[in-house]
């Protein structure tokens, strides 16, 4: 069971949405402390640390040895107004979030349908039986729970919680769910996945998906004033929940600057001081930052001399590096869970954001990968396209997926030494690069994408043998939390 105050805050917000799009009215009681624990796959110290907050806000109120009780009371205006402003902020970026989760859960989706056995068919046909908006959400929590990947689930939730979903069905007479409708959809994606064909099931889910989408577009559309449009909310995906985020972000974009930017080849870092004005944060945050980082294995601070950079020293490549420490091990598994996101994903996304980049946007990038080519550091070319296609998406929401992917990768850092250290790679590396240049050059994209896609899923097997010889069990590059919304809300009694 899950226990960590991000994970409070998420279930805080689930309620708050609910509240306020009136799932849940002045009075109704919440269901038990117990139930949600089976529901959420948390504890119950995580769900007291929300019921607190709420309760300390005035949303609920508790007493022991009761159920929660609802106090936040809204009328029809106010519940109105929630909604324009909801869906207003979010009015230009929902379908830009929707196209971005195609590229990148519903590969995880055929992934998990491929898993299933008859008894996880029997679930989903159970969940398809009652298709209300939260059994849709039940249903796609289970089959992304089949990939044991925790990553993706918190994706899931991120841009689910993002969405406001499930939120009222019917406004002026329009029916968000139909239920027979649902029931018919839900069972044509059951017949794909046991028929086990990947491409038909990615297709049954980009159509469902799409569709579902549309509705959704003009279900909120029709909420909405005819009112120029003040600000957007973009969609930001909170991987940090149970860690310092800033620390983490800025850590991050050391490593990136590390690899690629004003550090690349230093021995040391500049001053907490200079480093700070740098990054835009106080001393103390940067300091802590390098904190982070000397626990990490990347950096040593001496006194008297500074922080040394220890990732990929050559002069310290013999250094040893204990994989199976605390906090090593935390960012392995954040680092191969986003390697298997990039694997089943990037062949989509790589097609889709080339296709739409600019000739200059594309001789940009090959002359970035020709100069490494030239310079011998050729080895960062996959970092390099991942990162290029983060920062010049068309797609809001896939830059910051692909962004936080990207940042989550880095955390292997660890593992070049070992990876370097097994026979051909310098050749192959160099080989792949002259041919994604090519490809880049003869502007065929469906090639270059088709390459990338192999190398990374390669990568990503060869990254789970390193770990697995290193010791790390299954279960271990799975211990991150997610959640699961699994089983039926109960209601208790007053």
């Amino acid at each position: 069971m899950l226990n960590d105050r991000g994970f409070a805050n998420l279930i805080y917000e689930y309620f708050i949405v609910r509240f306020k799009f009136q799932y849940y009215k002045k009075g109704d009681s919440l269901p038990k402390i117990e139930s949600l624990c089976r529901q959420f796959n948390v504890s119950s110290l995580t769900i007291k640390s929300a019921f607190k907050r709420l309760n300390d806000e005035g949303y609920i109120s508790r007493s022991h040895g009761r159920s929660a009780k609802v106090l936040f009371q809204q009328d029809e205006k106010g519940l109105n107004e929630f909604a324009v402003r909801f869906f207003s902020e979010r009015r230009t970026s929902i379908s830009d979030l929707y196209q971005s989760t195609e590229l990148v859960v519903v590969p995880m989706l055929t992934k998990g349908f491929l898993l299933m056995d008859d008894n996880d068919f029997a679930v989903l046909e159970k969940l398809a039986e009652q298709p209300s908006p939260e059994d849709q959400i039940r249903f796609y929590c289970y089959i992304l729970l089949k990939t044991k990947n925790p990553l993706i689930m918190n994706l899931f939730w991120e841009s689910t919680l993002y969405l406001g979903l499930p939120f009222p069905v019917q406004y002026k007479g329009h029916v968000l769910y139909d239920p027979e409708i649902s029931r018919r959809r839900l069972r044509e994606l059951i017949a794909c996945g046991r028929e086990g064909e990947p491409a038909h099931i990615y297709d049954a889910h980009l159509a469902f998906q799409r569709d579902v989408s549309k509705e959704i577009l003009s279900y909120i559309e029709g909420r909405l004033p005819q009112i120029p449009q003040k600000k957007t909310l973009p969609f930001s995906w909170r991987v940090y929940r149970e860690r310092p985020q800033i620390c983490c972000d800025l850590a991050i974009r050391i490593v990136h600057d590390i690899y690629f930017g004003d550090y690349c080849g230093s021995g040391f870092l500049p001053s907490y001081e200079n480093m700070a004005s740098k990054y835009g944060v106080s001393v103390s945050t940067m300091r802590r930052t390098i904190g982070l980082m000397n626990q990490l294995g990347a950096t040593q601070t001496i006194n008297g001399k500074g922080t040394r950079i220890l990732m990929l020293s050559d002069t310290d490549i013999e250094r040893p590096l204990d994989l199976t420490a605390p906090a090593i091990r935390q960012n392995m598994t954040y680092y191969i869970q986003s390697f298997e996101l990039l694997a089943e994903s990037c062949e989509r996304v790589m097609n889709f954001a080339f296709k739409n980049f600019s000739e200059l946007e594309k001789m940009e990038l090959i002359n970035l990968l020709e100069e490494y080519l030239q310079s011998r550091r050729y080895y960062i070319s996959p970092q390099t396209i991942f990162a290029y296609v983060a920062e010049h998406s068309p797609l809001q929401a896939l830059q910051e997926i692909y962004g936080k992917l990207y940042g989550l990768n880095l955390w292997g850092y660890p593992m070049k030494k070992y990876r370097k250290e097994m026979p051909g790679l310098d050749d192959s590396i160099k080989k792949f690069t002259e041919t994604i240049v090519q490809s880049l050059k003869d502007n065929d994209i469906d090639r270059f994408s088709m390459l990338f896609s192999t190398l990374m899923k390669n990568e990503y097997q060869i990254a789970k043998k390193i770990l697995t010889e290193h010791g790390y069990k299954a279960e271990d590059l799975n211990m991150s939390p997610a959640f699961s919304l699994l089983q039926m809300e109960e209601t208790p009694q007053a």
